[in-house]
Protein backbone atom coordinates (compact mmCIF):
# COMPACT_ATOMS: atom_id res chain seq x y z
CA UNK A 1 0.00 0.00 0.00
CA UNK A 2 2.96 2.30 -0.63
CA UNK A 3 0.80 4.47 -2.90
CA UNK A 4 -0.81 5.96 0.23
CA UNK A 5 2.47 7.65 1.19
CA UNK A 6 3.08 5.84 4.49
CA UNK A 7 6.54 4.71 3.34
CA UNK A 8 9.47 7.13 3.40
CA UNK A 9 10.77 7.47 -0.14
CA UNK A 10 14.53 7.99 -0.25
CA UNK A 11 15.25 10.64 -2.87
CA UNK A 12 18.46 8.89 -3.99
CA UNK A 13 17.10 5.42 -4.75
CA UNK A 14 14.28 3.78 -6.70
CA UNK A 15 10.83 3.86 -5.11
CA UNK A 16 10.69 0.04 -5.07
CA UNK A 17 13.96 -0.10 -3.12
CA UNK A 18 12.43 2.29 -0.61
CA UNK A 19 9.71 -0.32 -0.05
CA UNK A 20 12.35 -3.00 0.49
CA UNK A 21 14.21 -0.74 2.89
CA UNK A 22 11.16 -0.52 5.15
CA UNK A 23 11.23 -4.28 5.79
CA UNK A 24 14.20 -4.19 8.14
CA UNK A 25 12.38 -1.55 10.22
CA UNK A 26 9.33 -3.78 10.65
CA UNK A 27 8.70 -6.02 13.66
CA UNK A 28 6.07 -8.15 11.87
CA UNK A 29 5.61 -9.03 8.21
CA UNK A 30 2.10 -10.03 7.05
CA UNK A 31 2.14 -11.62 3.59
CA UNK A 32 -1.20 -12.02 1.79
CA UNK A 33 -1.15 -13.84 -1.54
CA UNK A 34 -4.13 -13.80 -3.88
CA UNK A 35 -4.30 -14.43 -7.62
CA UNK A 36 -2.61 -11.21 -8.76
CA UNK A 37 1.16 -11.08 -9.32
CA UNK A 38 1.58 -7.32 -8.93
CA UNK A 39 4.38 -5.08 -10.22
CA UNK A 40 7.59 -6.63 -11.52
CA UNK A 41 10.75 -5.62 -9.67
CA UNK A 42 12.55 -3.06 -11.80
CA UNK A 43 15.98 -4.71 -11.58
CA UNK A 44 14.78 -7.91 -13.23
CA UNK A 45 16.45 -8.52 -16.58
CA UNK A 46 14.19 -8.02 -19.54
CA UNK A 47 12.80 -11.30 -20.83
CA UNK A 48 13.17 -13.14 -17.51
CA UNK A 49 10.66 -16.00 -17.55
CA UNK A 50 10.21 -16.09 -13.77
CA UNK A 51 10.61 -12.49 -12.59
CA UNK A 52 10.29 -11.33 -9.00
CA UNK A 53 7.44 -9.08 -8.05
CA UNK A 54 8.04 -6.19 -5.65
CA UNK A 55 6.21 -8.20 -2.97
CA UNK A 56 8.50 -11.17 -3.57
CA UNK A 57 11.55 -8.93 -3.17
CA UNK A 58 10.12 -7.60 0.10
CA UNK A 59 9.51 -11.14 1.31
CA UNK A 60 13.05 -12.24 0.44
CA UNK A 61 14.33 -9.24 2.41
CA UNK A 62 12.21 -10.28 5.39
CA UNK A 63 13.95 -13.68 5.27
CA UNK A 64 17.39 -12.03 5.20
CA UNK A 65 16.67 -9.87 8.27
CA UNK A 66 14.69 -12.65 10.02
CA UNK A 67 11.47 -10.69 10.54
CA UNK A 68 8.55 -12.52 12.18
CA UNK A 69 6.13 -13.51 9.43
CA UNK A 70 2.43 -14.35 9.06
CA UNK A 71 1.66 -15.95 5.70
CA UNK A 72 -1.82 -16.13 4.19
CA UNK A 73 -2.62 -17.78 0.85
CA UNK A 74 -5.97 -17.70 -0.91
CA UNK A 75 -7.34 -21.22 -0.51
CA UNK A 76 -8.30 -21.51 -4.18
CA UNK A 77 -4.79 -20.49 -5.27
CA UNK A 78 -3.34 -22.99 -2.79
CA UNK A 79 -5.62 -25.73 -4.15
CA UNK A 80 -4.47 -25.07 -7.74
CA UNK A 81 -0.82 -24.93 -6.60
CA UNK A 82 -0.99 -28.33 -4.89
CA UNK A 83 -2.59 -29.87 -7.99
CA UNK A 84 0.25 -28.41 -10.04
CA UNK A 85 2.88 -29.78 -7.63
CA UNK A 86 1.39 -33.29 -7.68
CA UNK A 87 1.37 -33.33 -11.47
CA UNK A 88 4.92 -31.93 -11.62
CA UNK A 89 6.26 -34.55 -9.20
CA UNK A 90 4.82 -37.35 -11.33
CA UNK A 91 6.37 -35.83 -14.44
CA UNK A 92 9.84 -35.50 -12.89
CA UNK A 93 9.68 -39.01 -11.43
CA UNK A 94 8.76 -40.38 -14.85
CA UNK A 95 11.70 -38.53 -16.42
CA UNK A 96 14.38 -39.98 -14.15
CA UNK A 97 13.08 -43.31 -12.90
CA UNK A 98 14.58 -45.10 -15.90
CA UNK A 99 18.08 -43.79 -15.19
CA UNK A 100 20.11 -46.74 -13.85
CA UNK A 101 22.73 -44.64 -12.07
CA UNK A 102 22.80 -41.01 -11.02
CA UNK A 103 24.74 -38.97 -13.53
CA UNK A 104 26.32 -35.53 -13.30
CA UNK A 105 23.66 -33.78 -15.36
CA UNK A 106 20.65 -35.20 -13.50
CA UNK A 107 19.85 -31.69 -12.22
CA UNK A 108 19.65 -30.53 -15.82
CA UNK A 109 17.28 -33.39 -16.60
CA UNK A 110 15.02 -32.35 -13.73
CA UNK A 111 15.12 -28.68 -14.74
CA UNK A 112 14.41 -29.56 -18.34
CA UNK A 113 11.46 -31.75 -17.35
CA UNK A 114 10.07 -28.99 -15.12
CA UNK A 115 10.48 -26.37 -17.85
CA UNK A 116 8.79 -28.54 -20.47
CA UNK A 117 5.96 -29.45 -18.11
CA UNK A 118 5.40 -25.82 -17.03
CA UNK A 119 5.25 -24.65 -20.64
CA UNK A 120 2.35 -26.99 -21.42
CA UNK A 121 0.58 -26.95 -18.06
CA UNK A 122 -2.93 -25.41 -18.27
CA UNK A 123 -2.62 -22.71 -15.58
CA UNK A 124 -6.07 -21.41 -14.55
CA UNK A 125 -4.65 -17.87 -14.86
CA UNK A 126 -1.51 -16.55 -16.58
CA UNK A 127 -0.31 -14.97 -13.34
CA UNK A 128 -0.20 -18.39 -11.66
CA UNK A 129 3.01 -19.43 -13.43
CA UNK A 130 4.76 -16.60 -11.52
CA UNK A 131 2.80 -16.92 -8.28
CA UNK A 132 3.63 -20.64 -8.09
CA UNK A 133 7.36 -19.81 -8.21
CA UNK A 134 6.75 -17.51 -5.25
CA UNK A 135 4.93 -20.32 -3.43
CA UNK A 136 7.89 -22.66 -4.04
CA UNK A 137 10.02 -20.29 -1.93
CA UNK A 138 7.38 -20.01 0.78
CA UNK A 139 6.90 -23.76 1.14
CA UNK A 140 10.67 -24.30 1.37
CA UNK A 141 10.97 -22.30 4.61
CA UNK A 142 12.31 -24.35 7.53
CA UNK A 143 11.25 -21.95 10.31
CA UNK A 144 8.49 -19.38 10.78
CA UNK A 145 6.67 -21.34 8.08
CA UNK A 146 3.05 -21.43 9.27
CA UNK A 147 0.87 -20.97 6.18
CA UNK A 148 -2.83 -20.16 6.70
CA UNK A 149 -5.32 -20.51 3.82
CA UNK A 150 -8.02 -17.84 3.70
CA UNK A 151 -11.20 -17.21 1.77
CA UNK A 152 -12.18 -13.78 3.09
CA UNK A 153 -10.52 -10.91 4.94
CA UNK A 154 -12.39 -11.94 8.08
CA UNK A 155 -10.43 -15.21 8.05
CA UNK A 156 -7.19 -13.22 8.13
CA UNK A 157 -8.38 -10.92 10.95
CA UNK A 158 -9.52 -13.87 13.07
CA UNK A 159 -6.23 -15.69 12.62
CA UNK A 160 -4.12 -12.63 13.44
CA UNK A 161 -6.14 -11.95 16.59
CA UNK A 162 -5.45 -15.48 17.83
CA UNK A 163 -1.79 -15.45 16.87
CA UNK A 164 -1.06 -12.03 18.38
CA UNK A 165 -2.90 -12.93 21.58
CA UNK A 166 -0.66 -15.99 21.94
CA UNK A 167 2.41 -13.93 21.01
CA UNK A 168 1.58 -11.33 23.68
CA UNK A 169 1.05 -14.03 26.31
CA UNK A 170 4.41 -15.67 25.55
CA UNK A 171 6.19 -12.31 25.56
CA UNK A 172 4.76 -11.26 28.94
CA UNK A 173 5.37 -14.70 30.48
CA UNK A 174 8.94 -14.98 29.19
CA UNK A 175 9.80 -11.53 30.53
CA UNK A 176 8.70 -12.55 34.02
CA UNK A 177 10.20 -16.00 34.26
CA UNK A 178 13.12 -18.02 32.99
CA UNK A 179 12.00 -21.32 31.44
CA UNK A 180 13.02 -24.36 33.47
CA UNK A 181 14.40 -26.11 30.39
CA UNK A 182 16.72 -23.11 29.78
CA UNK A 183 18.12 -23.49 33.32
CA UNK A 184 18.50 -27.23 32.78
CA UNK A 185 20.58 -26.61 29.63
CA UNK A 186 22.84 -24.16 31.48
CA UNK A 187 23.32 -26.59 34.38
CA UNK A 188 24.04 -29.41 31.93
CA UNK A 189 26.72 -27.34 30.18
CA UNK A 190 28.32 -26.34 33.50
CA UNK A 191 28.46 -29.99 34.59
CA UNK A 192 29.98 -30.94 31.25
CA UNK A 193 32.71 -28.29 31.50
CA UNK A 194 33.43 -29.39 35.08
CA UNK A 195 33.75 -33.03 34.00
CA UNK A 196 36.06 -32.08 31.13
CA UNK A 197 38.34 -30.07 33.42
CA UNK A 198 38.45 -32.95 35.89
CA UNK A 199 39.25 -35.37 33.07
CA UNK A 200 42.10 -33.18 31.85
CA UNK A 201 43.60 -32.95 35.33
CA UNK A 202 43.27 -36.70 35.93
CA UNK A 203 44.82 -37.47 32.55
CA UNK A 204 47.98 -35.52 33.33
CA UNK A 205 50.91 -37.57 32.12
CA UNK A 206 53.65 -35.58 33.81
CA UNK A 207 53.33 -32.76 36.26
CA UNK A 208 56.06 -30.86 34.48
CA UNK A 209 58.51 -31.42 31.70
CA UNK A 210 61.91 -29.83 31.33
CA UNK A 211 60.34 -26.65 29.92
CA UNK A 212 58.01 -26.30 32.92
CA UNK A 213 54.99 -27.24 30.80
CA UNK A 214 52.13 -29.47 31.86
CA UNK A 215 50.94 -32.11 29.36
CA UNK A 216 47.60 -33.91 29.21
CA UNK A 217 46.16 -36.99 27.58
CA UNK A 218 43.56 -35.44 25.25
CA UNK A 219 42.27 -38.84 24.06
CA UNK A 220 40.57 -39.41 27.41
CA UNK A 221 38.70 -36.12 27.06
CA UNK A 222 37.59 -37.00 23.51
CA UNK A 223 36.37 -40.41 24.57
CA UNK A 224 34.37 -38.90 27.43
CA UNK A 225 32.63 -36.41 25.15
CA UNK A 226 31.68 -39.16 22.71
CA UNK A 227 30.41 -41.44 25.45
CA UNK A 228 28.07 -38.74 26.74
CA UNK A 229 26.39 -38.26 23.37
CA UNK A 230 26.55 -41.77 21.91
CA UNK A 231 23.29 -42.96 23.48
CA UNK A 232 21.38 -39.99 22.01
CA UNK A 233 22.93 -40.54 18.60
CA UNK A 234 22.13 -44.25 18.73
CA UNK A 235 18.51 -43.58 19.67
CA UNK A 236 18.14 -40.99 16.90
CA UNK A 237 19.72 -43.32 14.35
CA UNK A 238 17.41 -46.22 15.22
CA UNK A 239 14.41 -43.90 14.96
CA UNK A 240 15.32 -42.52 11.55
CA UNK A 241 16.08 -45.91 10.00
CA UNK A 242 12.78 -47.23 11.35
CA UNK A 243 10.83 -44.29 9.91
CA UNK A 244 12.51 -44.76 6.53
CA UNK A 245 11.36 -48.38 6.39
CA UNK A 246 7.96 -48.12 8.08
CA UNK A 247 5.03 -45.71 8.09
CA UNK A 248 2.66 -45.05 10.99
CA UNK A 249 -0.86 -45.79 9.73
CA UNK A 250 -2.62 -45.78 13.12
CA UNK A 251 -5.08 -42.95 13.67
CA UNK A 252 -5.71 -43.60 17.37
CA UNK A 253 -2.96 -46.08 18.20
CA UNK A 254 0.44 -46.85 16.73
CA UNK A 255 0.16 -49.20 13.79
CA UNK A 256 3.21 -49.50 11.55
CA UNK A 257 3.30 -50.87 8.02
CA UNK A 258 6.44 -51.52 6.01
CA UNK A 259 7.10 -49.44 2.93
CA UNK A 260 9.13 -51.92 0.89
CA UNK A 261 10.02 -55.61 0.47
CA UNK A 262 13.60 -56.55 -0.44
CA UNK A 263 13.84 -59.63 -2.63
CA UNK A 264 17.49 -60.35 -1.73
CA UNK A 265 19.48 -60.05 1.46
CA UNK A 266 21.16 -56.66 1.97
CA UNK A 267 24.92 -56.57 2.60
CA UNK A 268 26.99 -53.79 4.15
CA UNK A 269 28.37 -53.15 0.65
CA UNK A 270 24.80 -52.54 -0.56
CA UNK A 271 24.20 -50.13 2.32
CA UNK A 272 27.46 -48.25 1.72
CA UNK A 273 26.71 -47.84 -1.99
CA UNK A 274 23.15 -46.67 -1.21
CA UNK A 275 24.36 -44.16 1.39
CA UNK A 276 26.88 -42.70 -1.06
CA UNK A 277 24.05 -42.15 -3.58
CA UNK A 278 21.85 -40.57 -0.92
CA UNK A 279 23.86 -37.33 -1.08
CA UNK A 280 22.85 -36.87 -4.72
CA UNK A 281 19.22 -37.62 -3.88
CA UNK A 282 19.23 -35.00 -1.12
CA UNK A 283 20.69 -32.33 -3.40
CA UNK A 284 18.62 -33.29 -6.42
CA UNK A 285 15.24 -33.16 -4.69
CA UNK A 286 15.84 -30.35 -2.20
CA UNK A 287 12.59 -28.64 -3.21
CA UNK A 288 10.44 -31.76 -2.88
CA UNK A 289 8.11 -32.27 0.06
CA UNK A 290 8.39 -36.07 -0.17
CA UNK A 291 10.01 -38.71 -2.37
CA UNK A 292 8.67 -42.06 -3.56
CA UNK A 293 10.33 -45.23 -2.29
CA UNK A 294 11.37 -46.04 -5.86
CA UNK A 295 13.67 -43.00 -5.80
CA UNK A 296 14.86 -43.22 -2.17
CA UNK A 297 15.97 -46.87 -2.34
CA UNK A 298 17.12 -46.82 -5.96
CA UNK A 299 20.72 -47.96 -6.31
CA UNK A 300 20.72 -50.25 -3.27
CA UNK A 301 21.71 -53.11 -5.53
CA UNK A 302 18.85 -55.55 -4.96
CA UNK A 303 15.37 -55.89 -6.41
CA UNK A 304 12.65 -54.50 -4.18
CA UNK A 305 8.89 -54.02 -4.24
CA UNK A 306 6.92 -51.25 -2.59
CA UNK A 307 3.43 -50.72 -1.24
CA UNK A 308 1.81 -47.95 -3.33
CA UNK A 309 -0.11 -46.42 -0.43
CA UNK A 310 3.01 -46.21 1.76
CA UNK A 311 5.69 -45.24 -0.71
CA UNK A 312 5.94 -41.45 -0.10
CA UNK A 313 8.78 -40.64 2.35
CA UNK A 314 9.09 -37.08 3.79
CA UNK A 315 12.11 -35.22 2.40
CA UNK A 316 13.02 -33.79 5.82
CA UNK A 317 13.34 -37.33 7.20
CA UNK A 318 15.68 -38.33 4.34
CA UNK A 319 17.77 -35.18 4.83
CA UNK A 320 18.10 -35.58 8.61
CA UNK A 321 19.07 -39.25 8.21
CA UNK A 322 21.72 -38.35 5.64
CA UNK A 323 23.13 -35.57 7.87
CA UNK A 324 23.34 -37.98 10.81
CA UNK A 325 25.07 -40.60 8.67
CA UNK A 326 27.56 -38.00 7.37
CA UNK A 327 28.40 -36.84 10.90
CA UNK A 328 29.07 -40.39 12.03
CA UNK A 329 31.26 -41.05 8.99
CA UNK A 330 33.37 -37.90 9.42
CA UNK A 331 33.43 -37.42 13.20
CA UNK A 332 33.65 -40.95 14.56
CA UNK A 333 36.03 -43.84 14.12
CA UNK A 334 36.10 -46.28 11.24
CA UNK A 335 34.76 -48.94 13.59
CA UNK A 336 31.76 -46.74 14.43
CA UNK A 337 31.02 -46.23 10.74
CA UNK A 338 31.26 -49.97 10.05
CA UNK A 339 28.90 -50.58 12.97
CA UNK A 340 26.45 -48.16 11.31
CA UNK A 341 26.59 -50.20 8.08
CA UNK A 342 25.98 -53.46 9.96
CA UNK A 343 23.09 -51.94 11.93
CA UNK A 344 21.46 -50.59 8.76
CA UNK A 345 21.86 -53.88 6.89
CA UNK A 346 20.31 -55.74 9.82
CA UNK A 347 17.30 -53.37 9.90
CA UNK A 348 16.82 -53.59 6.13
CA UNK A 349 17.00 -57.39 6.16
CA UNK A 350 14.02 -57.56 8.49
CA UNK A 351 12.04 -56.62 5.37
CA UNK A 352 13.65 -59.40 3.29
CA UNK A 353 11.12 -61.67 1.63
CA UNK A 354 12.19 -63.82 -1.32
CA UNK A 355 9.95 -63.75 -4.34
CA UNK A 356 7.72 -66.86 -4.24
CA UNK A 357 8.30 -69.46 -6.91
CA UNK A 358 5.60 -69.48 -9.59
CA UNK A 359 3.02 -72.20 -9.15
CA UNK A 360 3.35 -75.02 -11.70
CA UNK A 361 0.69 -75.32 -14.38
CA UNK A 362 -2.01 -77.83 -13.41
CA UNK A 363 -1.74 -81.29 -14.91
CA UNK A 364 -4.30 -81.88 -17.69
CA UNK A 365 -7.14 -84.14 -16.65
CA UNK A 366 -6.81 -87.68 -17.94
CA UNK A 367 -9.98 -88.77 -19.71
CA UNK A 368 -11.02 -92.22 -21.00
CA UNK A 369 -10.46 -91.27 -24.63
CA UNK A 370 -14.17 -91.22 -25.49
CA UNK A 371 -15.52 -88.21 -27.40
CA UNK A 372 -18.51 -87.82 -25.06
Amino acid sequence: MSEFGDIFFDYLIHIQDSCKGEIEKCQLFVLIIGNSFGSTYYRQKEGTKSPDSVTMQEFKRSIEVNTYKHIFINKFVEYDYKNYQRALTKEITKSIENIDELIDDVDNIVLSAKKEFTNRYPFPQDSYKYIFNFLDIIYSLKTNNAIIPYESFDDIKTSLRKQWAGFMYDTITNNKTIPINALDRVIEKIDKVENQIRTLIESQVNKQDNDSKITFDISRLTNEINSEDISKIKEELHSKIFNLLYVDEGEFQQEYNQRVIFRSLITTENIEKWLSLLESRVKQYKWAKSLPSTIVFKGIGVIFSYYPNQQEIPYDLILSFYNLYSNIKTSFTKEDYEALLILSADKFNKLYEPKPDPEPDPEPEQGDGLPF
